[in-house]
């Protein structure tokens, strides 16, 4: 093999590898003009490959003639693609190239295609040119007329992308230098070429460098461009650290503002429960300390007085406590690790979210002894509200005969307490529940629901080290499942658990006297019914602590006058009785007076807006009560009252 065999190859080889590095490369998301670059490498090993032939002894004449021929369609297709490279814009697609530059590469093709034709780019007979000093003979086929016309338009073709580059070069775009270089050197070998062709040197044909060198000229850009990638992508590595690190921050600083903004919306939701458990203390507190101040005027207090005055202080004491969880609940203690009992903060919550969960929902407890948590008791607290209420308003879209509200402690395993809240309400569809704690994500989205409550959730147990799990299944219930991890081997023992029933004792009061002989007072609470009784002065009351008794005694044909009726209570309600008595006793339904201390919802609120209902608020005072006893007969009060 002589040496410009070996140029040949060398070029060939080069082109080849190459030709599989812009392949590769043009796979590459943002790289697809790559791909041109491989159709430009290849073409140019094609040519080289042709040259090698030229220059290997003991060919037949017709191969080498046949092997020239498609040299002349290798060379179009390389210049149009070069025309492509240097005219097409890399934002568009090679389709919105300007008309001219695709009728040129049209007919330069067209050109090569032509020659392919035996006879009318290359006659059948060659000329030898040799190098003697270098040993090299090269067999060079002679070309008729066409032949030279097509060179020759293949090679002011070339002048098109060449004085784009040089254009580009004097406005200092990138890649420009390294292409006119290229183009240098190509258009030096090709001068070579015909020089020595037409005898005027002996030397090398070069042409298969000149390719190498303009094919060379794109690799060196393309690494250039990878560079050029590699350190964006360091940059925008480091931007995007920083910036994560930075919306991290924001997040965590987001979530602790949806914590606060989360725990003001459900204030709105849980200020008519706390209204109900502060007016029912001070419904007795109030008639109580009444009474001791009329009784303290005529003589020493006696017996009765004195236990008047402690029912007054356990009020006082329980207006405290309602007082000091609200508290809690609005501004969480600075200490963001004491140890926490999750029964004793399952049940704040439960009395704080009862007129939102409803008295017709009965609850089940069954706690075991358990571990302490190292949690902030609001914010846990704030989760168990979040998970009761959206319990209670699943139950209340289901209305299901026997509602039912589920709550579970106990350890799974050694160092983990779980926390069930348990409804039999609507459930949530099975493609929803992995969604269930996404922001702004609601199945009652189009009910006025925010998505951020269980989020907000979410982010106060991981903050905790816990988590939260959800079952549910649909037109079945939901069963949300907390995890927390406890204080080691402390447990909290529970000798036995609660019984099922209602939630704790409505906190809707009753304060109204009116002057009947028989009244029939309705309270589930014994001190507001006591209270309420004393207010009466001498009527003849009977107290009945549920809904259920005061139905049966109406029903039953007792003596009344006037019924003064609470309206949330265990199992039946005022709004249970009232239905009950006006589908059986019609005519008893002028004597029923309700006692509120205000609407906790829109159903109560309906109600008491219906015409025919009657109703006094919370607290009465006594004067009132007995300006109007002393004002009216019996009739005559029975009478104020069904007006107003």
């Amino acid at each position: 093999m002589n040496l410009g065999t070996l140029l040949s190859f060398a070029a060939l080889l080069l082109q080849v590898w190459m030709g599989a590095f812009f392949a590769v490369v043009g796979r590459a998301p943002g790289w697809s003009r790559a791909r041109l670059y491989m159709f430009v490498a290849f073409t140019a090993a094609c040519y080289s490959a042709v040259d090698i032939l030229f220059s290997i002894e003991g060919l037949p004449m017709v191969t080498v003639t046949l092997i020239g021929d498609l040299n002349f369609l290798f060379a179009a297709l390389h210049v149009s693609a070069w025309v492509v490279v240097s005219e097409a814009d890399p934002s568009r697609p090679l389709s919105a190239l300007l008309l001219r530059y695709r009728i040129l590469i049209a007919v330069t093709v067209l050109l090569g295609l032509l020659a392919v034709i035996p006879g009318v780019a290359m006659r059948s007979v060659h000329i030898l040119v040799e190098v003697p000093s270098l040993g090299v003979t090269y067999r060079q086929p002679i070309t008729t007329l066409y032949g030279d016309l097509a060179m020759g338009w293949f090679l002011l073709t070339l002048l098109i992308p060449f004085r784009r580059f040089v254009r580009d070069l004097g406005q200092r775009r990138p890649h420009a230098l390294v292409r006119v270089l290229g183009f240098a050197v190509y258009f030096a070998c090709v001068f070579d070429e015909l020089l020595v062709t037409s005898g005027k040197i002996k030397f090398l044909y070069l042409a298969d460098l000149g390719l190498l060198g303009i094919v060379v000229s794109l690799m060196i850009e393309t690494l250039q461009k990878v560079l050029r990638d590699a350190v964006a992508l360091k940059e925008a590595t480091a931007r995007l650290q920083s910036e994560v690190s930075d919306r991290t921050f924001e997040r965590d600083e987001a979530r602790e503002a949806l914590i606060v903004a989360e725990r003001h919306v459900a204030l709105g939701q849980l200020a008519a429960g706390v209204g109900h458990e502060i007016n029912n203390p001070l419904t007795y507190v109030r008639g109580n300390l009444e009474h001791v101040c009329r009784v303290s005027k005529h003589g020493v207090l006696g017996r009765d007085e004195t236990l008047l005055l402690e029912e007054a202080l356990a009020g006082t004491k329980q207006i405290q406590r309602v007082v000091g969880d609200l508290r809690a609940y609005v501004v969480p203690s600075a200490e963001q690790g004491a140890p926490v009992d999750v029964r004793e903060e399952l049940e704040a919550a439960i009395k704080l979210v009862s007129a939102k969960v409803g008295l017709a929902t009965q609850i089940t407890r069954d706690y075991v002894e358990h571990g302490l948590v190292l949690a902030d008791a609001p914010r846990l607290r704030q989760v168990f509200v979040n998970l009761l209420i959206n319990a209670a308003l699943a139950i209340q879209e289901a209305e299901p005969r026997d509602p039912q509200l589920g709550l579970r402690i106990w350890m799974r395993g050694a160092l983990e307490v779980a926390i069930e809240i348990r409804d039999n309400g609507v459930g949530i569809p099975e493609r929803d529940v992995a969604r269930l704690g996404q922001p702004y994500f609601s199945t009652r989205l189009q009910r006025g629901a925010t998505g951020l409550g269980l989020f907000v959730s979410r982010g106060i147990l991981e903050s905790l080290g816990g988590r939260l799990e959800f079952e549910s299944e649909l037109n079945r219930g939901t069963t949300a499942r907390l995890l927390l991890p406890t204080l080691g081997s402390s447990r909290v023992p529970v000798s036995s658990p609660p019984t099922s029933g209602g939630l704790p004792p409505s906190s809707l009061s009753l304060a109204a006297r009116a002057y009947v002989p028989k009244v029939l007072v309705v309270d589930d609470d014994p001190s507001v019914a006591r209270a309420i009784a004393r207010q009466l002065g001498g009527a003849e009351v009977t107290i009945a602590h549920f809904g259920c008794t005061a139905i049966e005694r109406l029903l039953a044909g007792a003596p009344v006058d006037l019924v003064l009726c609470d309206v949330m209570m265990p199992g039946e309600s005022g709004q249970d009785v009232y239905e009950t008595v006006a589908a059986a006793r019609p005519d008893l339904l002028e004597k029923i007076v309700f006692v509120t201390g205000g609407a906790t919802s829109p159903q109560i609120a309906e109600f008491l807006a219906k015409d025919g209902i009657r109703y006094l608020n919370k607290p009465v005072k006594r004067s009132d009560l007995d300006a109007l006893l002393r004002s009216r007969s019996r009739a005559s009060v029975l009478a104020d009252l069904a007006s107003r």
